[in-house]
């Protein structure tokens, strides 16, 4: 993964999410409130937007779940006991870890102690580490990272969007004096916050963020073989 804060990660990820989360926001205002809708006050509502989108990320960690750390699917693959992968791929990756680094000599002899699930912990840092290159590990962590923070996202989707319905239906209502008088993008605004409202309801859950995880999991641990072994 590149260190460019507009990298593929950034982007996708965190980014993504938050023009998501802000977006409903821009079309409310500008379906609702047609006089508002010019080059000038467009630029200025979707400049304000895009600037509150940094925010969203810090917003995101201070909103996560406190001393609720998401399991390392990567390290229970690599235990001993556990059988999602093959007995035969599994000892080829001990054998190379094993090579990679001195300190996983102790993954020639692999056992179920707690010492063992350790150096897996610790294993899964270095191939962090030393994987940020690789196109699928990236992929895999970006779609894992998009999950996390949309599923962190939610409550806060919900509520704006319920409240942009709200707004709506009192707008139109209080506005035009009969409901065949309200404009079609009124309605048009208030279908589509009900659209979210049930997109972050139905399509964003935590089995999606745990299929994410265990995608990245597996490709993380794959991605050992494509690991050159550094000479002395």
């Amino acid at each position: 993964m590149k260190l460019d804060i507009l990298d593929a990660y950034n982007i996708r990820a965190r980014l993504s999410p938050s023009v998501i989360l802000l977006g409903p926001v821009a079309l409310t205002i500008f379906f609702c409130f047609e006089g508002l809708y010019s080059t000038v006050t467009s630029a200025v509502t979707l400049c304000i937007l895009l600037a509150l989108t940094n925010y969203v990320p810090i917003l995101q960690r201070r909103l996560a779940p406190p001393n609720k750390v998401p399991e390392n699917y990567a390290a229970k693959y690599l235990q001993h006991d556990d059988t999602t992968i093959d007995r035969i791929s599994k000892d080829r990756y001990y054998k190379k870890l094993a090579k990679l680094e001195k300190s996983f000599s102790g993954f020639s002899t692999p056992t179920s102690s707690p010492e063992f699930r350790n150096l897996c912990e610790s294993a899964v840092i270095y191939l962090r580490n030393n994987t940020r290159d690789n196109h699928l590990v990236l992929e895999e962590n970006i779609n894992c990272g998009f999950c996390k923070n949309m599923l962190i996202d939610k409550p806060i989707g919900i509520i704006i969007n319920i409240c942009l319905a709200l707004f709506t239906c009192i707008y139109s209502i209080s506005t035009y004096e009969a409901l065949e008088y309200i404009p079609g993008r009124n309605i048009l605004s208030f279908g589509i916050n009900i659209f979210f409202i049930l997109f972050w309801i139905f399509g964003i859950t935590k089995k999606m963020l745990e299929e994410a995880s265990k995608r990245y999991a597996y490709t993380l641990i794959a991605a050992i073989d494509s690991i050159p072994i550094k000479k002395d």
